[in-house]
């Protein structure tokens, strides 16, 4: 396994480790090849994974992961696409080890999950987004996932840790390891075949997509349920509730849920609401059928408050780096103790006793 201080391939030097998930292990490292630049290396644990069958299947995950990230890498507009960039040889097998490796773009900011469980001094400091900071993120997002399903892949894995929030505002869609192509005959043939690979991601994946039947309109309600979380701060499981509770647990009968979350989003229009409730319809025949559809919506949306006097406002908040907010909090209150500290130090400080000149003076008078 890659070290700390490791030279790997005679070209990157391994920095520090920034991560860990299921597959491996996520290092930052020097470039030396490119000015020591700062990049990120994923390095694929097998150890973790006893069968030789789920072996394959990583390893064959993985290698899609970087073959798709070349290829958008490599696109024309990718200068535009935010996503993490790999070059035409960033996928390699390190010849210490014989591990799987890929070198990509470091994404300076911080994760939409880093953002939504920051704390202040111990204390939680979220605070959900506005309605017009969630359309311009939204935006955003549909932009990037549209140029990946045009490209015949889905995501399949959209949620708010696999989301950075660069420090100027903008956002980058990582993690592409749960990446599926998809043909026209494959999602023709949805419901005739057997399941495939199974991605599951609890609160955000779609039943479709659990019982290993995923299409690009999975992503739509993955999406969907991670502007709840963002809207509300509340995690999309926490909404899920029984009909009736009353019905004892050893009972054979079928229980339904249902994703009450509009009561804890209360400074969103209904418009908006009934986007994102859309975005999450159970029924995905329901769901926006591509990307333009719910830009097409989003621009009503933006029309129609454009009359409303709070619109300016959230406009310019939404503006502001989400991340940035704690910082805004910490200045403020720098700001303050240093006032308060120059105030407490005046009044300390006694009067300067009067000179000399002055009491000879009212001595002679």
């Amino acid at each position: 396994m890659v070290q700390i201080g490791e030279l790997v391939q005679s070209r990157y030097q391994v920095v520090k480790v920034i991560g860990e998930g299921g597959f491996g292990r996520i290092f930052e490292i020097a470039d030396k090849s490119d000015h020591h630049k700062r990049k990120v290396l994923k390095v694929l644990n097998l150890e973790r994974f006893s069968d030789e069958a789920t072996r394959e299947k990583v390893i064959n995950l993985f290698i899609r992961e970087a073959e798709i990230l070349k290829e958008l890498s490599s696109s024309a507009n990718s200068h535009q696409l935010a996503i993490p960039k790999v070059e035409p040889d960033g996928y390699f097998i390190n010849q210490q080890d014989s591990s799987h490796c890929l070198v990509m773009e470091k994404i300076i900011g911080k994760n939409l999950n880093q953002i939504i469980n920051q704390k202040l001094m111990g204390w939680p400091c979220y605070q959900p987004i506005s309605e017009q900071r969630a359309i311009n993120w939204l935006k955003q997002l549909i932009g990037i996932i549209g140029e990946i399903h045009q490209r015949n892949f889905s995501h399949r894995d959209i949620k708010p840790a696999n989301i950075i929030e660069r420090y100027n505002g903008k956002l980058v869609l990582i993690d592409f390891g749960a990446v599926k192509q998809y043909t026209s005959t494959y999602l023709a043939s949805i419901g005739e075949q057997e399941a495939g690979t199974q991605i599951i991601s609890p609160g955000y994946t779609p039943d479709e997509q659990a019982d290993g039947f995923p299409e690009p309109r999975s992503d739509f309600f993955a999406l969907g349920r991670t502007f709840v979380h963002l809207l509300t701060g509340i995690h999309p499981n926490d909404f899920l509730v029984t009909n009736d509770s009353t019905i004892p647990m050893n009972q054979n009968i079928q229980l339904t849920s249902s994703f009450r979350w509009r009561d804890k989003a209360t400074d969103i229009s209904d418009s908006f609401a009934n986007l994102i409730d859309r975005m999450m319809e159970d029924n995905i025949e329901n769901r926006f059928r591509n990307t333009q559809e719910i830009k097409d919506e989003l621009a009503a949306i933006e029309n129609e408050n454009k009359r409303n006097p709070w619109y300016r406002c959230q406009y310019l908040e939404s503006l502001l780096p989400k991340g940035s907010v704690p910082l805004l909090v910490w200045t403020n209150l720098l700001l303050i103790f240093i006032v308060t500290g120059s105030v407490c130090l005046r009044l300390s400080v006694p009067s300067q006793p009067p000179s000399n000149n002055l009491l000879r003076s009212q001595y002679n008078q």
